[in-house]
């Protein structure tokens, strides 16, 4: 890795981080957990994203045919820290 890529990963993580630590609602001392919470969540992003251009039409399918058990369930809700931890790798990759 050069020192420019290395940097622009250093920044991701770090947008990534500050969106955790405010969705948590900004507490004091956990910044080393942010950070590692953040590089986890984008690495895996990455793995996430090739899987799931080969999955796309099969996931197509099961949405087009939802189960009489999916329509009784109540919607699941997002977690808000993987949410800002995506807008921000988004952003960073925006810049660039």
């Amino acid at each position: 890795m050069t020192a420019e890529s290395n940097e622009h990963e250093e920044e991701t993580i770090r947008t990534a981080a500050y969106f955790i630590w405010l969705a948590e609602g900004q507490p004091d001392g956990r910044h080393e957990l942010h950070w590692e919470r953040a590089r986890k969540e984008l690495s895996e992003g990455g793995r996430q994203t090739a899987r799931r251009s080969g999955a796309a039409k099969s996931t197509a399918t099961k949405r087009a045919r939802p189960s009489s058990s999916a329509a009784k369930k109540a919607p699941a809700k997002k977690a808000p820290a993987k949410t800002a931890a995506k807008t921000a790798a988004r952003t960073a990759a925006a810049r660039t």
